[in-house]
């Protein structure tokens, strides 16, 4: 419980430096609306709000049970099949493509995460497919990879 303190503080910390960084990027006249110092600094913000409520989290259940102590061995399992899923993730993305690597990759976090609930994975993977491209894709203009091959055929023919 700890490290889970230390390491949410960090992020706090960390997030709070990059803002004030992020304060120091020159705005563009020509983008007199939404500059590319706008999308830092509200990744930033959120990051900044999230990890603090996860540190007043941590904290608080930290305060309640100070005797307990979890299973660290499961735990390490799981992050290692997470960190394997991860770079799997990254080395087949650009073969295979946004829309067949990351449903996958989604579907293996889930099972990873909540493996009892089943039922709902399939709904959330394209809740979060659509967002990401309805976020990428449409309003930030960042092309999402295609793959090779077939892969790139099936990205085409679904208009991405």
């Amino acid at each position: 419980m700890v490290g889970e303190i230390i390491m949410s503080l960090l992020i706090l910390v960390t997030s709070c430096y990059l803002y004030i960084e992020a304060m120091r990027l020159r705005e563009f006249r020509a983008y007199a609306e939404v500059g590319p110092d706008f999308w830092p600094k509200i990744v930033l913000i959120l990051l900044i709000a999230l990890s603090g409520a996860l540190t007043v989290s941590n904290v608080i259940k930290w305060r309640k049970s100070p005797g307990e102590v979890r299973d660290r061995e499961e735990g390490w399992k799981r992050v290692l099949i997470a960190v394997f899923l991860l770079v799997g993730y990254i080395y087949v993305l650009k073969p295979l493509g946004f829309i067949v690597a990351s449903p996958l990759f989604i579907t293996g976090m889930m099972l990873l995460i909540m493996p009892k609930r089943k039922k709902v994975i399939p709904i959330a993977v394209a809740c979060i497919m659509a967002i990401i491209y309805i976020l990428f894709g449409r309003l930030l203009f960042v092309p999402l990879p295609k793959g090779f091959g077939v892969f790139h055929d099936i990205s085409i023919i679904l208009g991405l």
